[in-house]
């Protein structure tokens, strides 16, 4: 497996500049939660993993090269309280400056997966960034089966306000992160020169049998995992609590005046993943094989040209998951998942209301 170079004694002035890409859903989670943790035994081996970006996640690194009009409607921007874009670009700058500055390492590692999307311009203001503190350049980067990613990535949507139902977001343009081969062209002109590691999201291929441990090797971190090797972040919502959480969304979008990918549901989340698990939403597995076959021929132009090998991805074992395609919830079953959550009231007659609607026949629903 590919794997980064180590810096010899007589390392350059200019540090290695490290980006963890992700891309989502590929447990960036759990290991940017643990370089957080050990930011300290990072920087005594010569590592910064600068807080200026980020406490764990570096959300600022993505958020400061986007356009303006992508910035201020994110979520960081909505939690924060900035003055204007530029005001929010300067201060995460010249606090990674004087980090750099005072911690003189031989490597910078940052990990963002908001940056696998980047598109050509934000990518080239993201190498201007970089060149000011970088002697090299190293891009890291973990590519999951499409089908599998979709599913996740839907979950995940949800929680940040999507309305739509998987079977139509399935339906969706999808090419600008699941062409593997087109994105990764796009990093490596942008980043030129610049060594990419690509790396499977896929257990069997985890050495060490954990994202975590694989990410430490791929990095070269001489860094002891522990516990945080197997624990498990970002766990899933079965399928009755990301129907509500949509049907949520739909009260917030249509009586609220918020907008879809733009609402914080981290509290709601929080609870229902406190609840006993069901089975998990998915969708039919002739979906998922038409979905799968359509980047084959890029997943394994990928394979040849970063792995070696033909085939980027084992083939997928579903067996031991209990799922379901069916994305529907009675408004009683509505109100009995809503009893665990502070809904105030007026809000909760909306979400039955909605409820029906959406459980109602398909040409009836939204």
């Amino acid at each position: 497996m590919a794997r980064m170079r180590r810096h010899p004694a007589d390392a350059p002035r200019q540090p290695e500049v490290v980006l963890h890409i992700g891309s989502g859903k590929t447990g960036t989670s759990g290991i940017q939660g643990f370089l957080a943790r050990r930011r300290e035994a990072l920087l005594r081996a010569g590592v910064l993993y600068p807080e200026a970006m980020g406490a764990a996640r570096h959300l600022h690194l993505s958020q400061s090269v986007r356009p303006d009009e992508h910035l201020l409607r994110s979520l960081v921007w909505r939690r924060g309280s900035y003055a204007d874009p530029s005001s929010y670009r300067q201060q995460h700058r010249e606090a990674l400056d004087r980090e750099v500055a005072a911690a003189r390492p031989e490597r910078i590692l940052f990990s963002d997966e908001g940056l696998y999307s980047l598109g050509p311009e934000p990518l080239a203001r993201l190498r201007t960034l970089l060149d000011a503190y970088a002697g090299a350049r190293t891009v890291l980067v973990y590519l999951r089966p499409q089908d599998e990613h979709l599913v996740s990535r839907y979950q995940q949507s949800v929680k940040t306000g999507l309305t739509e139902r998987l079977a139509d977001f399935a339906e969706g343009d999808h090419a600008h992160l699941y062409d593997y081969e087109h994105r990764l062209a796009q990093w490596a002109a942008a980043m030129d020169p610049a060594r990419i590691v690509v790396r499977r999201f896929q257990p069997a291929a985890f050495v060490g049998g954990s994202p975590l441990t694989d990410f430490l090797d791929a990095t070269g971190l001489d860094l002891d995992p522990g516990p945080a090797a197997h624990r498990r972040q970002n766990d899933s919502l079965d399928a009755e609590s990301v129907e509500l959480l949509r049907l949520l969304n739909l009260d917030a979008v249509e009586h609220s005046d918020e907008r879809p990918g733009s609402i914080d549901n981290r509290a709601l989340v929080d609870v229902l993943l406190q609840r006993p698990r069901g089975a998990v939403l998915t969708l039919p597995e002739a979906t998922m094989e038409r979905f799968a076959a359509r980047w084959a021929d890029g997943n394994a132009a990928v394979a040849r040209r970063y792995l070696g090998t033909d085939t980027l991805f084992a083939p997928a074992d579903r067996s031991s998951r209990t799922t379901t395609t069916e994305q529907r919830l009675s408004p009683d079953r509505a109100d009995a998942l809503l009893d665990g959550l502070a809904v105030p009231s007026e809000r909760r007659a909306r979400v039955r209301a909605i409820a029906e609607r959406e459980a109602g026949p398909p040409g009836g629903r939204r």
